[in-house]
């Protein structure tokens, strides 16, 4: 018995080493975190240890309970019966206990019914528990916002530098497209493109139609001109500072770690042009993926700042009458944390499927540096795993509810193309932003494949919205900031190994079915091939 238990403590241990590796920083953490490692093993001896109370004792129990009432039933059955057959004996030789142990036995199946179906809910129920209650990827990590350094301001002021750079690039580029184009006629350039007409309005040089569901003022790091040496630098500080500390929060391993876009986002609130009003804030919303961060890269504004939102399921609010929320289904959101990052650098991580809204500023520019994050179990380029364990992954509400969604999208569209295989109306809502494919009224879910994902994808945001902590943590104070970067950057340098990166731009612009396998490519990345080749 010694050599099995020391067998499964084995498997347990060697299951929780993928979640938390060393976190070079961890001293100047203010609130702990949780040790996955710990917490794993945890989850799993309790799963078991339940699991086999089902399966064994709980049975055990109830069948002998079941055969002493049986018994007891049988007794007094035939004390009730004894004399009427002794008064009838000479009339009925031949008692009925065949018709009586029928009955008998019926009763005893049904009982055995009643057990099985008492043991298989019991089961599941407590399994249940286990995984929402006691588990922190269902309980205190789908609904939390952290808050921690990321770039230093001189770090901030160099990646504000390349982002000019590279929207100065974007105006020489349609100005010399444009000349290349002079008509012969009137030897004027001309520029029809919408695009890049947009691209010369102030901002100049900026995307203003990259994302059409939520109007941003944006550069991308792949698809718009920023050199290699900048992405490098990116890179660098990216793997060495984002990387452990979403793995440190999620328990995830940094191989899994890819993201699907990284941009800088601007607000203004001196431009002039049409549409210029949408660009000083960011409506409600949820990102693509499983998580997203922000980094404030300019502070030099007023107002501003991200509100995050959380959905009340219940027949009444403070301020709404029962018939206003039975007409919006039943719920209602109201706003849980208001983050406005002081210290320039300061990264905000939260789950992807957090609805949050950046609010309007009254004065000045705000600049962040934006990343839309998957945590993959295979590599949707290679196919190879990596690493993710099955608790961040499968057992994970928050993560399972991205990929109903991304079944949910993927199977929109193939039901649209059926429709009408000569539009190709689905093929720019997914490629050019993911969120507008969910979005969009005019879309039927008629297929059963839609309403399964969608049906799914409801039931686990629900899961997280009643049951997980909403809340704001502040993990660094920013005196510490410097010494907190300088400890990951340490670490970074002495332990990491070469092949334990994450993918911050080779990876981006891909749409996933549910089972993270590659359905297609964003048009943005078709567009620009050759940029993703040299990554």
């Amino acid at each position: 018995s010694s050599g099995v238990f020391d067998w499964i403590l084995m498997i347990f241990i060697m299951t929780a080493e993928q979640a938390t590796k060393q976190f070079g920083a961890e001293y100047f953490l203010r609130i702990p975190l949780p040790d996955h490692t710990e917490i794993q093993t945890s989850l799993q001896v309790s799963m078991c240890f339940a699991l086999l109370c089902w399966a064994c004792v709980v049975p055990a129990v109830g069948l002998r309970l079941l055969i002493k009432e049986h018994e007891k039933r049988q007794e007094q059955e035939q004390q009730s019966v004894q004399p009427h057959q002794q008064q009838r004996r000479h009339l009925q030789p031949r008692t009925p206990t065949t018709r009586r142990d029928t009955r008998a036995v019926g009763l005893t199946l049904s009982s055995y019914f009643s057990l099985f179906a008492f043991v298989l809910i019991g089961g599941f129920l407590s399994v249940a528990y286990i995984l929402i209650a006691m588990s922190p990827y269902n309980s205190h990590l789908p609904r939390g916002v952290f808050e921690a350094p990321m770039l230093t301001k001189e770090e901030c002021e160099s990646l504000l530098k390349r982002a000019y750079a590279a929207a100065e690039r974007n105006v020489r580029n349609i100005l010399a497209d444009s000349s290349n184009n002079t008509t012969a006629e009137t030897g004027t350039s001309s520029i029809t493109n919408q695009k890049q007409k947009h691209i010369l309005q102030e901002p100049k040089g900026w995307q203003k139609g990259r994302h059409k569901a939520y109007t941003t003022t944006d550069l991308n790091l792949v698809t718009d001109p920023f050199t290699n040496e900048d992405r490098v630098w990116l890179t660098q500080r990216l793997n060495a500072r984002m990387a452990p500390l979403l793995s440190r929060i999620y328990g995830i391993p940094h191989t899994s770690i890819r993201a699907n876009d990284i941009f800088v986002v601007r607000y203004d609130t001196n431009l002039e042009g049409e549409g210029h009003e949408a660009r000083t804030h960011l409506k409600m919303h949820t990102d693509t993926g499983d998580l997203s961060f922000n980094v404030l890269l300019l502070n030099k504004f007023k107002g501003g700042g991200t509100r995050f939102w959380k959905t009340v399921y219940t027949e009444a609010g403070v301020a709404d009458t029962k018939k206003d929320i039975i007409d919006r289904g039943g719920y209602y959101e109201e706003p849980f944390a208001l983050v406005k990052p002081t210290l320039v650098g300061s990264a905000i991580v939260n789950s992807a499927t957090i609805q949050h809204e950046g609010l309007p500023i009254i004065f000045g520019t705000r600049i962040i540096l934006v990343g839309f994050l998957n945590v993959d179990r295979i590599n949707p380029l290679t196919g190879q795993s990596t690493g993710l364990n099955w608790w961040t992954s499968w057992l994970c509400a928050p993560w399972l509810s991205a990929k109903m969604l991304a079944g949910k999208r993927v199977a929109l569209e193939q039901e649209r193309k059926h429709a009408n295989s000569k539009s190709n109306i689905g093929v720019g809502a997914i490629n050019s932003d993911p969120r507008a494919l969910s979005s969009e009224p005019a879309l039927r879910e008629s297929s059963w494949q839609v309403k399964l994902y969608h049906m799914g994808y409801s039931s686990l945001r629900a899961l997280s919205d009643v049951f997980a902590i909403h809340h704001f943590t502040k993990l660094v104070r920013d005196a510490d900031a410097r010494d907190y970067l300088q400890a990951l950057d340490q670490h970074h340098n002495t332990t990491t190994k070469s092949d334990e990166h994450s993918s911050w731009f080779a990876g981006q612009q891909l749409a996933l079915r549910a089972d993270g396998s590659l359905y297609k490519e964003w048009a943005t990345r078709r567009d620009n091939v050759e940029k993703f080749e040299e990554l």
